[in-house]
């Protein structure tokens, strides 16, 4: 008995100086001398997080690597710890994560050889090696990852976070909740995390979280955090539901509102409408609505009110399962449609995203320029944007219609081929930039530009002879169709080049417009400085 006694100890204390040896002292972990500024630890760690993030860095070794340097960064920028790691050579949160008896990471070495697990069936101490056990392991995010990428991803897809803590009874009980809730968010396109508020404090402190468990989410950059406790389902869902920006999907509520709707393509956006049988739109079509909300409007109709019966027949909806219609400038007709009993989140992704623009859309901002006229480098494979240059009032919308009808007959039919319209007197420093020393044009004629995008801020392009015009005597049509087809086998070349500044948000609160400019196209009626 004896014998064995000793041999338990010896293993015992093979085991204590296996395990403490592991711990890392955070200078060399950051490659900075005990003298380093705050400023030089920060740069470090930007520098080192960046190199070995696991999503950019395929070494096998570079998770491990990325978590001991941010676990070095939280000891040298706190102060406190700091202190504490110079003076004992371990911080005061080390000490606390040690857990029983002092052991890193809160496992007794000795439970670890001989499979012992005292008291209970399982420990409290949720965080061993990330990435490995426990959901809340699984799923943990360190302050650079929450800057980095929660944050920027929160302005299309809503983040759901658990705030949890070591030793915390009431976050083991709360775990089936947040699996089930992080099964069902990540179907319907929602993001998940969860952070150690103890190892890391500075993320707590910046998510404003001074208790465990909590919950909250992160939207389009900003935080909100669920009063009510974690242990109720439907009172975290309903709170993620309240989390959306103001009626993200709209309510039908009186049958004169639908076509008020539909008008959403003046606005240079389609409409979308969901129908079904809940009294309320199914979180799945908020998630949807909001990462879609800059290129469309939404709405949700409730299948059985007697403000919908006349909308579903004019539509031809079923009055079972889920359907969902686009609408684009004819509001008619839906340009798209899907009914199924269930419709899945992908299957709305899919419809809405090939859709998600007008058949005549305007360039009315530099993320719908870039989507719509990418930069294409290789000359034989370049994309071109034919742009009618118009004017905001009325009398022009003929001119558009016109060109509309043209792209929807698919007179041109091309992959390579993108048809816009662009406001003069809205973008007038963007258009000002095509139109260099031409300063007169014919009022009664309209442009139209052919661009390739060789480089982000740079245009290669050429003035369509004749510009545009609605009236059916006018050969603009056939001019137009004979410009693009000779640009697109190489017979025709772009002979002009500039560099163009960012197109206005028009969508931006208190975006200011300049009066009009006149342009000049390159055919019989243009001469310069006329």
């Amino acid at each position: 008995m004896m014998f064995f006694s000793l041999n338990r100890c010896i293993i015992f204390m093979c085991a204590v100086s296996c395990v403490l040896s592991e711990s890392k002292d955070p200078y060399s972990s950051l490659v900075v001398s005990k003298s380093a500024s705050p400023d030089e630890i920060r740069k470090a760690y930007k520098k080192l997080a960046k190199e070995w993030h696991p999503d950019k860095n395929s070494d096998p070794s570079a998770q491990d690597r990325f978590i001991e340097i941010n676990d070095a960064y939280q000891i040298l920028s706190d102060p406190e710890r700091r202190s504490n790691y110079d003076k004992f050579g371990h911080s005061s949160e080390q000490q606390r994560q040690q857990g029983r008896g002092g052991f890193p990471n809160g496992v007794d070495p000795f439970e670890q050889f001989f499979q012992f697990h005292s008291g209970f069936g399982f420990r409290f101490q949720f965080d061993g090696n990330r990435g490995s056990g426990s959901i809340f392991q699984k799923q943990r995010i360190t302050f650079w990852e929450y800057e980095n990428e929660v944050l920027p991803k929160s302005h299309r897809q809503p983040y759901v976070i658990f705030a949890y803590s070591d030793w915390c009874l009431y976050c083991v009980q709360a775990q089936p909740l947040w699996e089930r809730l992080t099964n069902d968010l990540n179907k319907i396109g929602a993001g998940c995390a969860t952070v150690n508020i103890q190892q890391e404090r500075p993320l707590a402190k910046s998510l404003r979280v001074h208790s465990a468990p909590e919950i909250m989410v992160v939207i389009d950059g900003r935080v909100f955090h669920h009063k009510e406790g974690v242990h109720k389902f439907s009172s975290v869902v309903n709170f993620i539901r309240a989390s959306f920006p103001y009626e993200v999907v709209s309510l039908l509520r009186k049958e004169s509102y639908f076509d008020t709707f539909l008008s959403s393509w003046e606005e240079n956006k389609v409409a979308v409408v969901f129908f079904g049988k809940n009294d309320k739109p199914k979180l799945r079509y908020q998630v949807i609505a909001f990462e879609y909300r800059f290129y469309g409007n939404f709405m949700y109709a409730v299948i059985g009110h007697d403000e919908v019966d006349e909308i579903l027949m004019r539509y031809n909806v079923p009055r079972h399962g889920e359907t969902v219609l686009v609408f684009k400038e004819d509001t008619g007709v839906a340009a798209a449609s899907l009914s199924m009993q269930e419709i899945s989140t992908s299957s709305l992704r899919e419809l809405i995203d090939s859709n998600k623009f007008l058949t005549l859309p305007r360039l009315s901002s530099q993320s719908v320029f870039d989507e719509l006229c990418p930069v294409e480098v290789a000359k034989n494979k370049k994309r071109l944007c034919v742009t009618l240059v118009t004017d905001r009032h009325t009398e022009d919308a003929v001119h558009r219609d016109a060109l509309r009808v043209f792209v929807q007959t698919g007179q041109v039919r091309s992959e390579r081929v993108r048809f816009t319209y662009i406001y003069r007197d809205t973008q007038w420093e963007f258009v000002k930039s095509l139109v260099k020393d031409d300063n007169n044009i014919n009022d009664t004629v309209l442009s139209i530009v052919i661009l390739w995008r060789p480089a982000v801020n740079k245009i290669k392009y050429k003035w369509v002879e004749t510009g545009w015009s609605a009236v059916p005597e006018s050969r603009s049509k056939v001019n137009l169709e004979v410009a693009i087809r000779s640009v697109l086998n190489g017979s025709g070349e772009l002979t002009r080049e500039t560099l163009v500044k960012q197109l206005t948000d028009e969508h931006a609160k208190g975006t200011e417009f300049a009066p009009s400019i006149y342009l000049c196209s390159t055919g019989p009626g243009c001469s310069k400085g006329g």
